[in-house]
């Protein structure tokens, strides 16, 4: 069927003239309709009125919209630009026509999306509309209204930037200090890799949320306040010169008393890795990109991962230097996250002792005594081995004095103040030793303890960590070091794993869920991977799985695979997962490393 093409009088009286006819006719619409300061393109028609909207665009040219030179002047201020607009357009849809006209919510993070695009030459947004009817019998005179004063209304909302009045400066500075904001983001995490540190918490910075299920600032907060002897300055272009704490990498421990703000701080370290908008309060918090969040996943998939650092000796012999299930416990799913990360390449590792396994975490020297046969080598035992690696740990833990002989600094939470507690730290250690593993007679069975932080040893080679998703592997050393000197028989661990290839199927099926994606019938939850934060994200993830498994895998590591999707995105934009199937509309871009979080929870 041929394209239409016309004004936007030809497409109202196309509309008129439709009324009482069957709602199939609506597909006769589909083409480019000229409204003067805009053309409306519909692209897909939704087949019957329960079916999904109708898939629009809208464009225009900035110099057309008005828009400000500030928002073209990089391809950091056109990002910017573009999830501005997508705001604008939603909240605009929301007051003017509820669920007719629709557009995915954008949350607090500041994100690449496939529904708003500001180019040199050209400003689009995408959006679904529901044409309307009665039962399956078209509604021409409502559709007609729907295309003549909502529509229209909604995009001008979003593209008048020209207009001399109160509501269109308001909106033109909201634009500018959304760009700024971004901006001085970027040049934190610039300023992370020139200054070496892993996160930076901007004093003046709020970082409580109205709730567990709200990302919303919390009012009346107390605004974070850095320790003098870890607190750093830095300039950047808008906000100028601004103080924080900066986390230098090694081990970090995060202590204090429940309810002090012990994970709301790492929390906001963890979303860290994204930019936020003016207002939420986490605008200049900054944490390496690739940092993960870890977590026990009770039940998630394992396949081909070596987790003999942490876990070994199993009754029956089992190997675990590649070790799969399909049904994983607390203990062994946090010990496949951590292997997992580093094999990706993560330089920074994020733990809270609430959403982890304790047996993963610490075991004393009492339990050690009582229990001689036991296959898990606790995370304090690895931790500094990891550290000396080039894999550093930022740790919530309350509960357990035994990570404080291994740490490098220590916060300490109170009322939501931060203190450095550090020197504190070493002298209780020093007054009350820990009994090293091996004490009782041996080391822990599955690996060579790690040393005391005073002690040499394994992992001080300074052999550096794997390269990151998105870089090229090409002449750089296909395994990472080893955290703890050497997995069981003395393997480099991690190793560089090569996924299987997804065989193809009759009726393929891709479809993003609440928590997780759905891949032919295969159900994949992706409910631990914390630092996926937009729904859009998750669509993504689920293509960028289906592409990468279908046309990548069986000939690449895990770490090439995610490369070669990075470097697409970096040329194509978001609209390359169409050539995984998908249809072009409603994703946000999500980490590499987060797609590779999501392959590894795939059972290969």
């Amino acid at each position: 069927m041929s394209l239409r093409t016309g004004t936007d009088r030809d497409l109202l009286k196309e509309l008129s003239q439709m009324d009482g006819r069957p709602y199939g006719a609506y597909r006769s619409l589909a083409g480019t309709w000229d409204y003067g300061d805009f053309t409306v393109a519909i692209d897909r028609v939704q087949s019957d009125p329960y079916a999904p909207p109708s898939v629009l665009r809208a464009w225009t040219t900035p110099s057309g919209m008005g828009l400000p030179d500030e928002a073209l002047a990089s391809s950091q201020a056109r990002l910017a630009a573009a999830d501005y607009l997508a705001r604008i357009f939603y909240d605009a849809a929301h007051a003017r026509a509820g669920r007719d006209v629709q557009i995915p919510r954008p949350r607090q993070e500041v994100l690449q999306r496939s529904y708003a695009l500001v180019l040199p030459d050209r400003v689009e947004v995408r959006f679904q509309v529901r044409l309307p009817a009665r039962g399956r019998t078209i509604l021409g005179r409502t559709a007609a209204r729907l295309f003549d004063v909502d529509v229209p209304n909604i995009i001008m909302d979003c593209f008048d930037f020209v207009t001399d009045d109160e509501a269109t400066n308001t909106k033109r500075r909201g634009l500018l200090t959304h760009i700024a904001a971004y901006e001085d983001y970027c040049a934190l995490r610039g300023a992370l890799d020139e200054n070496g540190w892993v996160a930076f918490v901007a004093d003046g910075a709020v970082l409580a949320r109205r709730s567990g299920v709200s990302q919303l600032p919390l009012a009346d907060a107390v605004p974070f306040i850095s320790p003098a002897a870890l607190r750093a300055s830095v300039d950047l272009p808008h906000a100028g010169a601004v103080t924080g704490l900066a986390i230098p990498p090694g081990i970090t421990l995060i202590a204090g008393g429940g309810y002090h703000g012990k994970s709301t701080l790492l929390s906001a370290i963890a979303r860290g890795v994204y930019a936020h908008i003016p207002g939420d309060g986490r605008e200049l918090v900054a944490t390496t990109p690739n940092a993960m969040k870890i977590r026990a996943a009770d039940g998630r998939s394992i396949t081909d991962v070596d987790i003999s650092p942490f876990i070994g000796g199993l009754p029956g012999g089992a190997d675990t230097t590649a070790f799969s299930t399909a049904n994983a416990s607390g203990s062994t799913s946090q010990a496949a996250a951590i292997s997992e990360a580093v094999e990706l390449g993560s330089p920074l590792l994020l733990i809270d002792e609430d959403t982890s396994a304790t047996n993963l975490l610490i075991r004393d020297a009492r339990m050690r005594s009582l229990v001689t046969h036991e296959p898990i080598t606790p995370l304090v035992d690895r931790a500094r081995g990891l550290a000396e690696a080039g894999t550093s740990l930022i740790m919530v833990v309350g509960g357990s004095g035994d990570y404080l002989d291994v740490a490098d600094r220590v916060l300490l939470m109170d009322e939501y103040l931060c203190h450095d507690a550090t020197e504190r730290a070493r002298a209780i250690v020093a007054e009350q030793p820990r009994p090293l593993p091996g004490d009782d007679g041996g080391a822990p069975v599955g690996g060579t303890a790690a040393p005391a932080p005073d002690e040499g040893g394994a992992g001080s080679s300074g052999a550096s960590p794997a390269p990151a998703p998105g870089q090229d592997a090409d002449g750089a050393s296909a395994q990472a070091s080893t955290p703890s000197g050497t997995g069981a028989g003395g393997r480099p661990w991690p190793a560089d794993r090569v996924p299987s290839r997804k065989p193809a199927v009759d009726r393929p099926k891709t479809k993003a869920l609440d928590s997780g994606f759905l891949i032919d019938r295969q159900t994949v939850d992706l409910s631990d991977v914390e630092q996926i934060v937009d729904q859009g994200q998750t669509e993504a993830v689920a293509w960028l799985v289906r592409g990468a498994l279908e046309q990548f895998a069986g000939r690449a590591s895990l770490r090439d695979v995610l490369a070669r999707l990075e470097r697409q995105l970096n040329s194509e934009g978001l609209d390359t997962i169409t050539k995984f199937g998908a249809r072009p509309g409603f994703v946000a871009r999500p980490r590499m490393i987060d797609v590779g979080a999501a392959i590894n929870r795939y059972r290969w």
